[in-house]
């Protein structure tokens, strides 16, 4: 084999072992699936740090009439904030797309609140989250957004 050959064997091989494997996008459901009822879990628990281990050191929260939310500490206070009022909650994936390290799932929520003022509040509405698998091979919520079906109270 000629260096010519020699090299173009090289590079190809090269350039094919930088191709990351496919990432199985049935676990990654069920990956999903256990991380959604251990939020629900901590939820009913008002457990606000192991809530803030499902998302990714970086991530952030965009929740509605409210800025934005960034860093898992920052994450833990805001749901330690909101789960004083969270009685249930439930969601329900609609849709998840898987794209190599990452993945994307919408969803429909339900929220029972406890208001300040005594009174009982039921939400609905709708989210999307963005999946992302850390170099150890986790995948954690990096990103969150979600809004309400009901009008502004």
């Amino acid at each position: 084999m000629g260096t010519r050959q020699l090299c173009a064997v090289a590079v190809c091989a090269g350039f094919l072992g930088c191709v990351p494997a496919k990432t199985d996008p049935v676990l990654v459901r069920k990956i999903v699936d256990r991380q959604r009822e251990a939020l629900l879990a901590a939820v009913e628990n008002k457990d606000d740090v192991s809530i803030a281990e499902l998302y990714a050191p970086d991530a952030q929260l965009f929740p509605p009439n409210g800025p934005a939310v960034a860093g898992r500490d920052t994450i833990r206070r805001y749901w330690k904030e909101h789960l004083r009022y969270m009685t249930r909650i439930s969601l329900e994936t609609v849709s998840l797309e898987v794209s190599m390290d990452l993945a994307y799932e919408s969803g429909r929520y339900t929220a029972i609140l406890n208001l300040p003022e005594g009174e009982t509040y039921a939400d609905t509405g709708k989210y999307l989250v963005v999946w992302k698998r850390l170099p150890h091979g986790a995948w954690l919520n990096a990103a969150a957004m979600w809004n309400s079906n009901l009008p502004r109270r």
